[in-house]
C-alpha cells in the first residue's frame, strides 16, 4: 500500500489498517460524544453540588471554549512534534482529566478539570483527519474518511441518550468514568497499530505568539456569541466581539511578519480551502439551526413527551452518520466537487421542504426531513474533508486538519445564536406581539420555523454558489498551501 503523503507509510495489511481506523474512530467517538453527554447531566451535576445554574453552565463552556482556541494551535504543533506523539498525549491527557472529572468534590474543581479535559479533547480531534492522510492509501481515502466522518455525527447523536441512561443508572460522576476503559483502549490501540509520523515541519519553530493572539480572539468570539443568546447584544458582549475582531487583526499582521508562522495566510489565496471553510461554517450553522428549533416545535407545539422528541431528535444525527461512508464511495466514483453540489443542492431542497411541514404529518414528518437534511449534508462533508486534506502539503496537515474543526465549532457557535435569533424573531412577527418563544402557541412557533429554513435555504444556496464556483476554479489545484 501507498500512503498520500511525500514520504508515504506503508501498512503492511488490510488488517492493520483495520486496527488503524478503530483507534481512529474510538478516538472520534470518545470526544464527540463528551461534546453532548454532559448537557443532559448539568440539572443532576447542579444539585449534588449545591451549584447554581450559572456556575453549571461552565462545565459544558469551559470544555468548548478550551476546544476551540486551541485546535489550530494543536494542529500545528502535530506537524511540528509528529502527529503520533502527540494524539497518544493527547489520549491520555483525556483519559485522567476523565477520571479527575469524575472524582471533583466542587463545582470550581470540576470546571478546572473540563477544561483540562478540553485541552485532551482538542488534540484528539484536531489530528485524526491529518493521520489519516498520512497513512491511508489514496485509493481507500473516500470509504475511511466517509467512516471517520461518521463517528463524530454519530457520538453527538449517541451523548444525550447515552448520558441519560448512565445517570439514571449509576448517577452524574460515570458520564465521565466511562472514559476511562474507552480512552485505556483507544491509548493501547493507537500506541500498537499507528505508525511514526514524521514531523514534517521539524527545524521550525512554534509561532507562540500568534497562538496566543489567536486563541484570544476565538475566546471573545465564543464567549461572545454564547452570552448574546440570553443577554443580547448588550454593552459587555459588544466589547468581548470587538476584542475578538482587534485580536484578529493583531494575529494576521504577526502571521505576516513571523519567521515560522503557526497558520500560513497564504493557503487561503487557494479557493478551494477558503470555500470550504466558509461552506462548511454556514452548513454548520444550518444544522445547529435545525437542532435548536425542533424540541420547541415537538415538545411545545405538539406536545410530544421527552423520550418521543429524543428519538425524533436522533434521526438526524444517525442519517449523516450512516450516509457518510456512501458519501466517500460516491465522491471517489463522481469527484468530490460533483457530490459536494449534489449534497449541498439536496440540502437545500430539504430546507425548503421543511417549510411545508404541518402538524397533521406526524412524527414521521419530522423524522424524513430530518434525514434529508442530515443525510445530504454528509453527501457534502466526507467530499469536502477529502478533498481539503488531500490538497495539503504534508507538513501543513495537521493545521488544515484543525481548521476543518474549527470551522465546525464556528458553525455551531455561530448558528446557535443566529438561527435562533431568526426563528425569535419570525414567531414574534406571527404572533404579533413580543411573546418570548417559551410562551409563544404552537401556530407560532411552526410559523417561525417555517420562517427561519427559508433563511436557511438561502445560506445552503449560497453554499451551492461557493461549490460551483471553487468547482469552475480549482480543477488544475494540486497542494493548495503555497510552497
Amino acid at each position: 500500500m501507498s500512503g498520500n503523503s511525500a514520504n508515504p507509510i506503508s501498512l503492511k495489511a488490510h488488517r492493520q489498517l483495520g486496527w488503524l481506523l478503530f483507534g481512529l474512530s474510538l478516538a472520534i467517538l470518545m470526544s464527540s460524544i463528551d461534546t453532548s453527554i454532559v448537557n443532559i447531566g448539568l440539572p443532576t451535576i447542579a444539585r449534588a453540588l449545591h451549584a447554581s445554574f450559572a456556575s453549571v453552565q461552565w462545565i459544558a463552556i469551559s470544555y468548548i471554549l478550551v476546544v476551540t482556541t486551541l485546535i489550530v494551535g494543536i494542529g500545528r504543533l502535530g506537524d511540528l512534534l509528529g502527529k503520533r506523539r502527540l494524539f497518544l498525549i493527547g489520549i491520555a491527557g483525556f483519559t485522567l482529566s476523565s477520571l479527575l472529572c469524575a472524582l471533583a468534590p466542587s463545582i470550581g474543581i470540576l470546571i478546572v478539570a473540563r477544561a483540562v479535559q478540553g485541552t485532551g479533547g482538542a488534540i484528539i480531534m484536531a489530528l485524526p483527519f491529518a493521520l489519516h492522510s498520512d497513512v491511508v492509501p489514496r485509493e481507500q481515502a473516500g470509504w475511511t474518511m466517509g467512516l471517520l466522518t461518521s463517528m463524530v455525527s454519530l457520538g453527538v447523536a449517541l451523548g444525550p441518550a447515552l448520558g441519560g441512561m448512565l445517570i439514571g443508572a449509576w448517577g452524574w460522576p460515570v458520564i465521565f468514568l466511562v472514559n476511562v476503559p474507552l480512552g485505556l483502549l483507544t491509548f493501547y490501540t493507537a500506541w500498537r497499530i499507528l505508525p511514526d509520523t514524521p514531523a514534517h515541519a521539524a527545524g521550525q519553530r512554534f509561532d507562540w505568539p500568534g497562538m496566543l493572539i489567536l486563541a484570544a480572539a476565538l475566546a471573545c468570539y465564543d464567549l461572545g456569541v454564547t452570552f448574546s443568546e440570553a443577554q443580547g447584544m448588550t454593552l459587555g458582549i459588544i466589547a468581548l466581539l470587538a476584542a475578538a475582531l482587534l485580536c484578529t487583526v493583531l494575529f494576521v499582521v504577526i502571521e505576516l511578519h513571523a519567521p515560522s508562522p503557526m497558520l500560513n495566510l497564504r493557503m487561503f489565496r487557494d479557493r478551494l480551502l477558503s470555500a470550504s471553510l466558509c461552506m462548511s461554517v454556514l452548513l454548520f450553522a444550518v444544522l445547529v439551526g435545525v437542532g435548536l428549533v425542533l424540541p420547541f416545535i415537538l415538545i411545545q407545539a405538539e406536545r410530544y413527551s421527552m423520550i418521543s422528541a429524543g428519538l425524533v431528535m436522533a434521526a438526524g444525527p444517525v442519517a449523516t452518520a450512516l450516509f457518510g461512508i456512501p458519501a466517500g464511495t460516491v465522491a471517489e466514483r463522481f469527484g468530490t466537487r460533483p457530490a459536494m453540489i449534489a449534497g449541498t443542492t439536496i440540502m437545500a431542497l430539504g430546507c425548503l421542504l421543511w417549510t411545508t411541514l404541518t402538524p397533521a404529518e406526524g412524527a414521521w414528518g419530522f423524522v424524513w426531513r430530518y434525514a434529508i437534511t442530515n443525510g445530504s449534508f454528509a453527501l457534502f462533508q466526507t467530499p469536502n474533508n477529502m478533498a481539503v486534506m488531500a490538497n495539503a502539503r504534508p507538513d501543513q496537515r495537521g493545521v488544515v486538519s484543525g481548521l476543518l474543526n474549527l470551522a465546525r465549532n464556528l458553525g455551531q457557535m455561530t448558528g446557535t445564536s443566529l438561527m435562533g435569533a431568526v426563528f425569535a424573531s419570525f414567531v414574534a412577527a406571527a404572533s404579533g406581539t413580543r411573546l418570548a418563544v417559551t410562551t409563544a402557541p404552537g401556530k407560532a412557533l411552526l410559523a417561525g420555523m417555517h420562517g427561519m429554513f427559508l433563511v436557511a435555504a438561502g445560506m445552503v444556496a449560497a453554499s451551492i454558489l461557493l461549490s460551483i464556483f471553487t468547482l469552475q476554479r480549482s480543477r488544475e489545484a494540486r497542494n493548495f498551501i503555497a510552497q
